[in-house]
């Protein structure tokens, strides 16, 4: 980290601001001469650092969880380099395909230090979730002095395997949405800059109502469409249409190849590009006329847009979007390359499918190129079976998880997915079989013993339940979501006591879990032990302070107990998260919700 920032602070005196401001990829030069603008969030992540700096305990992890385009790049630089300033140790880490160096954070554990080494990890979706996790558990076991910061894009973390809450304290911290706060300082920053574009012609307050007004609050869109006072949708489609003029449609299909992979967070291989646009030398006969929409990083030449949501639009503009998509795939499938990109694109694709509005049955034409490859079929089979149980299209599913069992019978994951679907479809019988299957297969699976408890939990087969969450339980004593739906159960079931021992040892085991001390409130608030409530719902709302319904939970506790000031005191606190969270009115041309990385 601190080479990154030294070399960037030596070479600060030529940089300019207006490729920063023009939608690329964030720099540490920007946050160098300081073009970046202070997020809301920035404290709170400051006073986590330092309030876990700490040696021992669990593994303290904080999620920045946005959509692309939100800024998650540029605040977790701006950490980095304050972090580094004050004289911590802080290790950066892009785990994206321009960087090839292997994250071994096992190493780290050796490292002598009187306080966490920082690990900061951008991007962290892209990395294999199960090898992080066997890290994170080995980093548990052994108490290193590791902190980790990931920066994650909302829909591509919560849609896949992400990292039991049982191995570290984790603590998520929300930026999807630009307060009214952080968009004065950005109108403030960019007017000083000499960077407001259109709008400089506008007053302030018309200026901060254009903020206001569009892009969902969302940073990177807010920014261009302020610049070029239009619509990203349109921005975008007259640079195509002007590259088509000038270069021909070779150059504008290259954007669209490039795009429909960006859009799912992947780089185009170079080598591909070539045969499928049939070019000798691509940077010559196509990324030179790109005027930078393309650019080419990395190990292995990955082909991505300037920023990825411009690929989003480009994509949803694309007529043949998901031929562009089957291009890749026949392409890749033919080169049989050592490391396959198509499951990665199957899995971002599907969880992604909903945000984009795509549709079913050209997917499915995309998903039959993909399992024709007999080395990925059974990944394939398995995300293809969830996205058709997503879309409720449960026949196909039940075929594509056989497909996806016969394939690999020994995988427990498709198991268990498939058993979770017939669960939530009420054919009990048929999950109990598919449960017993995944357990079968892999005893220490303590996510399938927990699912199958809490369904015969809902059956009330209360002693089968015990049985299931004693065995989730057994295989990871630190399982606190496992503890936690035990807890509920009981709670249920008038067993005070129990259910109080086992919220006890929820929070033992992940004492940042917002959902477990706010079940163990909810429980003594319904035995009547209200000061107990309080002090329970205290410490929720201090792990989650954004939390309107819990703030609202506990003003009907103290409304019902007629003290109505400290009822409205609650409430109105509710209102205010509330009110910050409505979406503005839109305004002008309505363009598709885009993707991206960061300003």
């Amino acid at each position: 980290m601190r080479s990154l920032l030294e070399q960037a602070r030596a070479t600060v005196a030529t940089h300019t601001s207006q490729a920063f401001y023009n939608g690329t990829l964030p720099q540490w030069a920007d946050i160098a001469a300081g073009y970046d603008v202070e997020r809301d969030r920035l404290k709170d992540l400051q006073d986590f650092v330092e309030s876990r700096a700490a040696l021992g305990g669990s593994l303290p992890i904080a999620l920045v969880l946005g959509r692309s385009g939100d800024g998650k790049s540029t605040l977790l630089m701006r950490l980095a380099a304050e972090l580094n300033d004050r004289g911590d140790r802080v290790l950066w880490h892009e785990p994206n395909q321009r960087n090839q160096v292997a994250l071994d954070l096992t190493a780290l554990a050796t490292l002598k230090t009187d306080r966490r080494v920082v690990v900061i990890i951008d991007d962290a979706h892209a990395l294999d979730l199960e090898g992080l996790e066997q890290q994170v558990r080995s980093l548990h076991q052994v108490g290193a002095g590791l902190l980790l910061v990931l920066g994650v894009r909302r829909e591509l973390w919560l849609g896949g395997r992400q990292l039991p809450q049982s191995i570290a304290q984790i603590q998520r911290f929300e930026i999807d949405r630009v307060s009214d706060a952080e968009i004065d300082r950005f109108l403030e920053a960019y007017e000083r800059a000499g960077e407001l574009g259109k709008l400089a012609n506008l007053s302030p307050a018309a200026r901060a109502a254009k903020f206001r007004q569009g892009a969902d609050r969302q940073l990177l869109v807010m920014l261009l469409e302020a610049k070029y006072n239009e619509s990203l949708t349109s921005y975008v489609q007259k640079t195509l249409n002007d590259l088509a003029d000038r270069f021909g449609e070779r150059v504008v299909r290259a954007c669209q190849l490039v795009a429909a992979l960006h859009t799912f967070d992947l780089g185009f291989p170079a080598r591909l590009l070539e045969t499928i646009l049939d070019v000798d030398e691509l940077e010559t006969d196509v990324l030179a006329k790109t005027d930078g929409w393309l650019i080419s990083e990395g190990y292995g030449r990955l082909i991505q847009t300037r920023h990825p949501v411009i690929a989003t639009v480009i994509f949803q503009g694309d007529r043949a979007k998901y031929r562009r998509l089957s291009q890749f795939i026949d392409a890749e499938l033919k080169q049989a390359p050592d490391y396959f990109l198509t499951p990665r694109l199957m899995h971002n694709l599907r969880v992604q499918t909903k945000a984009l509005g795509l549709q079913v049955e050209p997917l499915r034409d995309v998903f039959e190129e993909a399992v024709d490859c007999f080395s990925i079929r059974r990944f394939v089979y398995n995300i293809w079976a969830v996205m058709e149980s997503d879309r409720k299209n449960y026949e196909q599913a039940r075929k594509l998880f056989r497909k996806a069992t016969e394939a690999d019978p020994n995988n427990a994951v498709s198991w268990q997915a498939w058993a979770v679907m017939e669960s939530g479809l009420k054919n009990h019988a048929e999950a109990r079989r598919l449960f017993q299957q995944a357990t079968d297969v892999d005893r220490n699976n303590a996510p399938a013993w927990q699912a199958w408890a809490v369904m015969e939990s809902g059956l009330k087969n209360h002693a089968e339940a015990r049985r299931l969450f004693q065995q989730a339980t057994d295989v990871d004593r630190n399982n606190a979501p496992a503890w936690q739906a035990w807890a509920v159960m009981e709670s249920k079931q008038g067993n005070t006591e129990q259910a109080r021992e086992l919220f006890l040892k929820a929070t033992q085991v992940k004492p940042n879990d917002a959902v477990s001390w706010g079940g163990w409130a909810i429980m003594e608030r319904n035995a009547g032990n209200y000061d107990k409530a309080r002090e329970l719902f205290d410490q929720t709302l201090k792990l989650e302070p954004h939390n309107a319904k819990s703030w609202r939970t506990w003003a009907a506790m103290e409304r019902n107990l007629g003290n109505h000031d400290e009822a409205r005191r609650l409430s109105d606190k509710a209102a205010q998260l509330e009110a910050a969270c409505r979406p503005a009115p839109r305004s002008g041309p309505a363009h598709p919700p885009p993707r991206r990385r960061n300003p």
